[in-house]
């Protein structure tokens, strides 16, 4: 506004200019249109009282809050970026069940709006779950620009999660797995038991974090503890190892030359035990 930090203040405490909003822990913002309006009364040369009866006004239209998708697109580009990819791409896949909503004020949607979400969206904890996730963020981000007063996604309620029961492979079941390693795809069940990774750990290694001369392999992704830590190379298993390596890929474990996606992720399911 050309103005000082002092100067600015001053006027907001006249009444002469709105008040900022706080847009993080530490900053503050002023929506643009309001700085234009309260410029051009200026170089209008409105009397104070005139621009006053602005300000109030112009205070009065904060309280009409955006629809869903306006407040949404904003937070993408104010708050999404300081989390994480996965659970970027889980609050954006939540957004697409809220379409019934889009022509509601933000500040009029109440708990039980987000709760029919919730419960019709057809799908399980996981999505359930990242819609309730997607409106405490929401709710936290109008809080800061005051366009509502109360955080209803609090109120909300998921399904339970469902229990996974793991189940460790016995020492007979191992057996059975050395019998047939040369079987397509065994080694990487054995890789798998005798290196300690998780699967998508697993499927992540790069051959290039793979010393064979040391007998170690660098990955991890899950918790900052486990994070690219070094697993020593099982004697058992490092001619497995080499053998993998020697392909060529770019991954430990590859199909034709390319990343494995999911190709190991059903040897999870308790129905691969039967060997």
């Amino acid at each position: 506004m050309g103005i000082s930090r002092t100067t600015l203040y001053e006027r907001i405490k006249h009444e002469l200019m709105t008040p900022p909003v706080k847009i993080g822990l530490r900053s503050v913002a002023w929506p643009e249109h309001e700085v234009t309006a309260v410029i051009c009364a200026r170089i209008a040369e409105k009397f104070e009282d005139e621009i006053r009866g602005l300000v109030v006004q112009l205070q009065e239209q904060r309280k009409t809050s955006p629809p869903p998708p306006t407040l949404f697109k904003l937070w993408i580009e104010k708050k999404l970026h300081k989390l994480g990819k996965s659970n970027q791409s889980r609050l954006k896949t939540g957004f697409k069940h809220c379409s019934v909503l889009h022509n509601m004020k933000y500040r009029d949607i109440k708990a039980y709006h987000m709760q029919e979400i919730i419960d019709d969206c057809g799908r399980g904890y996981s999505t359930q779950s990242a819609i309730k996730n997607l409106f405490y963020h929401l709710d936290r981000f109008a809080m800061e620009l005051d366009l509502i007063d109360r955080p209803y996604s609090g109120l909300t309620t998921t399904e339970s999660a469902s229990e996974t029961v793991k189940q460790p492979f016995t020492a007979d079941e191992i057996k059975r797995l050395w019998k047939m390693c040369y079987e397509p795809w065994v080694d990487s069940v054995l890789v798998f038991l005798y290196s300690g990774f998780r699967i998508s750990e697993l499927l992540d290694v790069q051959t290039a974090n793979v010393d064979l001369t040391v007998g170690v392999i660098k990955g991890g992704t899950k918790t900052e503890a486990g994070k690219n830590r070094l697993v020593p190379i099982h004697s058992k298993i490092e001619g497995f190892v080499r053998r993998r390596v020697a392909e060529g890929g770019e991954y430990l474990f590859s199909r034709n030359g390319r990343k494995v996606a999911t190709a190991l992720r059903p040897l999870a399911h308790p129905r691969y035990k039967t060997l």
